[in-house]
């Protein structure tokens, strides 16, 4: 986070708009419903390297595959959506 502060924060807030744009854009239900099934999905995943005996749910390639399918539903251009 501290990087992200250091490098990237700055840059959002240079061009006018373009923090509001993104804020907006990661308030949106499709982002959020995108976000919390990617966290469930990491969560079983990758529990078994912090809770002894437990047993791993899902796969490095499941997750790039769900990774993949959230950007397309999110993305601007996927279908139905148009960039504002």
């Amino acid at each position: 986070m501290e990087t992200f502060a250091e490098l990237a924060w700055p840059r959002y807030c240079i061009l006018s708009g373009l923090r509001k744009a993104c804020q907006a854009f990661l308030a949106e239900p499709e982002v959020l419903a995108a976000e919390r099934e990617l966290a469930a999905y990491w969560t079983g995943y990758s529990e078994v390297r912090r809770t002894p005996g437990a047993e791993r749910k899902g796969s490095a390639e499941g997750w790039a595959h769900l990774l993949d399918d959230c950007i397309e539903r999110v993305a601007p251009t996927a279908k139905g959506r148009r960039l504002r």
